[in-house]
Formats: C-alpha cells, structure tokens, sequence
C-alpha cells in the first residue's frame, strides 16, 4: 500500500493507491461483498494503481477493506488496509401525502401501469414508489458498473447548481404517511436540489454522457456521468 490512512465516512468514498508486484489484469479495492478496480496509467510507474471506492450508507464499522489483485493464471491475492469508518446518522423525514397530491401527480405515471389507470391513486403510488424506484435504482448501478480506466474529469472543483436550495439529501429515511397512518418508508439515495423554472444546469466538471433516455420512469431525464467509478447523477 502506498496510502497510508483511509478515513471514510459511512456512504461516503475513499481512494486507495497501491503498487503491484506484476502485471494483473484484475485489481482493486473489496468493500465488504462489493469491488471497486483500480486502474494504473495515473503516475510515471505503470505499477501503481489507484483505485476510487464508496462505502454503502448500510455499511458501518467492521466492514472489511482489502486490496485484491488477480494474475493473468487465476491466483489472487489480497492486502489489508489501515482504515478508519466514521459512522453517520442519516436524516429521517415524514411526508404526509394528500389526495390533492394523488390528483396532481398520479396521472403521470398511469402510463407505467396502465391496469391502475383511473383506479386508486394510492395503489398507483404505492407501486411507483417501491417497484418503480427499485426499477431505476437498479438501471443506475448496471450502467455504472463499468467505469472509464482514467479520470475524466479536470482538477479543478465540482460546481453545485448555482442558486439552488437542498430540498433532499443522500440517505434520507423516509417515512410516508396517508390519513395518519405509515403507508412506506424508503431511502432517498440522491440529493434534491430545487431551483426556479427553467434555470439552466450547467455541468458539474468534465465527464462521459453514458445514459440519456428520451423517456424516464420517474418523469425526469437522466443523465449519468462516469468518472473512473466514481459516478453521479443529475435529474432535470
């Protein structure tokens, strides 16, 4: 190991640089049941790697971190690494849904389901909010999972979208409430930022457009930017 400290926050990143032995097709950094590669080209050695790394909001102390490297015949070996999991408390929120809610921003996604179209708006929320969500969260993690073997992005800071206010952040618990009563509860796993209507977005740093659907379950477009596995969102 090159890096000596590895300080991360829960459902936060880290990096590791490491150098290795010999030539290997496969290294990187395991995170619990999760792998993270490493990539070299970064420095003037081609044996030293690096390798961006996120621990899951679920994740806290005692979660293991290696260093694994894979030779060209199949023999893996791995590296412990000197780290330190700060643990975080995640925000909880309650929504109180109305029936005006249900009206305005149901028929929206009748669409989606079109055996719930005119039926009860609860029903349709409750299929948006659970089987829908899980639906992009999953199309989210399969398009990441293939990362650029170099960063894309420039030196300089990642701009936030200017004049905007957090409406939501990472990792929110949220529990939703119908006539007083819990009807779900999810995870938040973005961040909500609201501004006034038609402000332009302008790009966070230099990145890789790898996802741009004309149509979006959520009623938004995606566009995924993907930097050397560290990746990022942006809904408009």
């Amino acid at each position: 190991m090159i890096s000596r400290a590895h300080n991360v926050n829960q459902g936060g990143a880290g990096l590791a640089i490491y150098r290795l032995s010999e030539d290997c097709p496969t290294s990187g950094v395991t995170v619990g049941d999760h792998f993270y590669p490493g990539y070299g080209g970064s420095f003037s050695d081609p044996k030293i790697h690096l390798a961006f790394f996120a621990l899951d909001y679920q994740l806290g102390r005692g979660t293991p971190l290696t260093v694994m490297a894979e030779d060209f015949a199949g023999n893996r070996a791995t590296a412990g690494m000197v780290y330190h999991i700060n643990p975080r408390t995640f925000r909880k929120d309650a929504i109180n849904l109305s029936d005006a809610f249900f009206n305005a921003k149901m028929p929206d996604f009748e669409r989606y389901y079109p055996e719930l179209s005119g039926g009860n708006r609860l029903d349709l929320f409750l299929k948006v909010n659970q089987e829908l969500r899980q639906k992009d969260n999953d199309a989210f993690y399969r398009i990441t999972a293939q990362s650029e073997p170099k960063m894309l992005w420039d030196g300089g800071p990642f701009i936030r979208l200017p004049r905007s206010a957090n409406r939501a952040r990472f990792a929110d618990h949220r529990t939703y409430f119908y006539e007083g009563k819990v009807i779900d509860r999810q995870v938040h796993l973005g961040i909500d930022l609201a501004s006034t209507i038609h402000s332009p977005v302008p790009a966070a740093n230099r990145g890789k457009v790898v996802f741009a659907p004309m149509k979006a379950s959520m009623a938004i477009r995606w566009f995924l930017t993907m930097d050397s596995d560290c990746s990022a969102c942006m809904a408009i």
